[in-house]
Order: C-alpha cells, then structure tokens, then sequence
C-alpha cells in the first residue's frame, strides 16, 4: 500500500483499539482513495505489539488533496471519519461508524458533505468530552484560506455539522504544507491547537496557536424528559418533582447537566448547571 502525508491515528478508550485513518493509491494507482485500519495492543514494553484488522478502502470518493482524519466520540461510543473529498469540490465531509470488535472492523452509516465548508489543505479534529462535540480545524478555502473551526455532533450513525468560526484573520499554511495539530486540554476544559502562518511575502513561516471552548446547550436545560422519545416526536418536559429516567446514581448526591446532556456530580466550578439530587439509583429529585 501506497501511504501519503495525510495520515492520522485515534485511540478507542471504550473498545481499547487504535484507528489509522490515511489515503494511498488503490489499484492501478491512478487516484488517491481513503482507507483505514483497526488493531489491538497486546503487551508491554519492548514485548508490545498490534494485531491489525483488514485493511479496508474507503470506496467512491479520491481523497486529494489532503487529509482524511477522525476521533472517537466517547459519549456515543462512535467513530468519526472526516475527509476533504477532491472529487466534490474539495467538500469536507464525514461519516460514522461502529467499531466491532471481533474483527477489528467498522460499519459505516450514511456520507454527510458540508454544503459550503471546502479546504485545500490541513485537516485535523478532536473530541471534546465536556461537551460530547468534535471540533476540526481547518484552511478555509472559501474564506480567503483563514483557520476555521467546525463543530461536528453524532446521533447514533448520523453526523451533524455544526457552527463554522473563523480563527485567523490571514492565510495559513501555502507551499504545499500541511501543517495543523489540535488536541484538548482536561484541565482548562479547552481546545488548543496549533498551525503555521505566513507573513505578508509568503515567508517565512512560523508558528500560530489558539486556545478556545467548544459551545454547548446545556445553559438552556430545564428539565428532564418523562419517558425516551425520537426526533419529531411530542415530549413531556419535567420541570418540578422527580424523575425516574435515570440509571448510575448515587443516593444522596448533587447531580449537574454537562455540556454533553449528561449527569455528572462535577460543578466544574460551577459553569455545569445543577440538574439536582439523587433520590435512588434511577430516580432523581429535580432542582426547582
């Protein structure tokens, strides 16, 4: 297999598997394609190794010119896909899948493409577990090459693009570089990340960083739902009393709602909004 300079590899902390993500000349080697790649660590040490899954091609869709990339969503339990799609007008795009484990392999729901988000280069992303949104970053081909930064979400094997922001007021990248790297920061609870810049003559390059938080709703909760419901349906909102909707508590603890829609028994310094207290292990007292 032919591997370019587009690589990107994740690790599945639910499922303990790492994902490579790349793209390579498949067959007669006249157009790049996606693939991927699934493997288990064994060991430690000197003695560690990786037993891969096959080696599987991302079919239809020539990958140039840059990067395909991805991230685990942990609240989900998905993998998420991204890639610049050179035969759709260098469209982002994506999917999401489920990893099985008995064969290191991944089931794919339906491609999503950004109807107005295109890049010609750099193409990174990250899970932010705060929120339970990925965020990418990238050169935005229809904004005068500025770093830009997507929100993705998942729901079950759907994927949503979110808001795009503009994070340079310049180009970045030029010269054929593919220069990107995003992580996120547990502590702050942010996402930092860094490129490189050109100045006004196209040189030299030199280093470019940002440090920034992922939106969510959970500022707007007001109560918990009485029962599950699907997109579309008509739901009853309970805003007072208890709700008996909930598994994993602990009797006696203060509950609050995470950017995610999660509980969590963490203020986080109180930006995380209080849900209220546990009354058993499936029945909470709501906040008034």
């Amino acid at each position: 297999t032919a591997s370019h300079h587009t690589q990107d590899i994740i690790w599945d902390s639910t499922n303990s598997r790492v994902i490579v993500f790349g793209r390579t000349y498949q067959g007669t080697g006249t157009s790049w394609t996606g693939y991927y790649r699934v493997g288990t660590i064994s060991g430690t040490g000197s003695g560690a190794s990786i037993s891969w899954g096959s080696l599987a091609y991302q079919t239809g869709s020539n990958q140039g010119p840059t990067n395909t990339t991805g991230y685990h969503d942990v609240k989900n339990n998905k993998i998420v896909m991204l890639w610049i799609d050179g035969s759709n007008s260098s469209k982002i795009t994506g999917k999401v899948g489920t990893l099985n484990t008995s064969n290191n392999s991944i089931s794919w729901g339906s491609t999503v493409v950004h109807s107005t988000e295109t890049s010609n280069q750099m193409l990174e992303c990250v899970y932010d577990p705060n929120t339970g949104l990925g965020t990418m970053w990238y050169r935005g081909m229809a904004h005068s090459n500025n770093l830009y930064a997507l929100t993705t979400s998942v729901s079950g094997t759907t994927l949503t693009f979110e808001a795009h922001t503009q994070l340079s007021d310049s180009d970045v990248g030029g010269d054929g570089s593919h220069c990107v790297s995003v992580d996120y920061d547990t502590v702050s609870k942010r996402v930092v990340g860094l490129a490189h810049k050109e100045d006004d003559n196209g040189e030299p390059f030199y280093g470019w960083t940002k440090a920034g938080s992922v939106s969510s709703n959970n500022g707007s909760f007001i109560g918990f739902s009485d029962a599950a419901y699907t997109n579309g349906q008509t739901a009853t909102v309970k805003v007072t009393g208890n709700t008996s909707t909930q598994s994993g508590l602990t009797v006696g603890k203060k509950y609050y709602i995470t950017g995610a829609g999660t509980l969590t028994t963490d203020s986080d310094n109180n930006n995380n909004p209080h849900a209220g207290v546990s009354l058993s292990a499936t029945k909470l007292l709501i906040k008034g």
